[in-house]
């Protein structure tokens, strides 16, 4: 059997585990609070969410944020989070093509799909690559729909200087086993939008 990925894990990893478990904080805690403080610095988000996977974090920026509308557009290539989230949270899923050469959604078919009946606009950075994000965040703007930026694919991808999830107005990361960064299991919502922090936060 090939496994889809096998963890690199040492006695560092090893102590940092029974580090946190000796503090009795078996969920949030210290170490969570410093994970959060840690990778808003390192990839400057003003506000770091951890939570308990990437879909999760997804869930929570559709419930976080003041949206109108009835559609949530996803591409179609994607992991099943970034469309159910949408049917969790009763909107209408829209389908957008993606550009053949990056596997990421198009601008060009975004223009063409999107309506006033769009609430947001979810691409996804897939397999660590960028999606042509400033075009998009423009092309949702105009129609007044929030992008919710899916990352879990690509933690410390940036798209000319930035760091991805800095450019729309949430960013969602896995740290899902197979991820580029794993803690296990967890994800995290980014945002540099006070009030949406505030939302997920409660």
């Amino acid at each position: 059997m090939i496994p889809v990925a096998k963890p690199d894990m040492g006695d560092q990893e090893f102590a940092q585990i029974k580090e946190a478990l000796d503090t009795g904080w078996i969920g949030l805690g210290p170490k969570v609070d410093k994970f959060e403080s840690k990778f808003s610095g390192q990839f400057g988000y003003g506000h770091v969410i951890a939570t308990n996977s990437g879909t999760s974090a997804l869930d929570l920026s559709i419930k976080a944020s003041d949206l109108s509308g009835s559609e949530i557009l996803v591409p179609p290539l994607t992991w099943v989070s970034t469309a159910f989230v949408c049917w969790y949270n009763n909107y209408e899923i829209g389908w957008v093509d993606v550009e053949p050469e990056t596997l990421n959604m198009s601008p060009d078919a975004l223009q063409k799909r999107i309506t006033d009946d769009t609430a947001a606009v979810i691409p996804v950075h897939y397999g660590g690559q960028p999606a042509e994000i400033e075009s998009i965040v423009e092309i949702a703007h105009d129609h007044d729909a929030v992008v919710i930026e899916d990352c879990a694919h690509a933690v410390g991808t940036t798209f000319q200087d930035k760091s991805i999830g800095t450019i729309g107005d949430i960013g969602c990361f896995s740290f899902q086993a197979t991820k580029p960064l794993t803690t296990g299991e967890g994800g995290a919502l980014v945002t540099d939008d006070d009030d949406i922090a505030s939302q997920a936060k409660l």
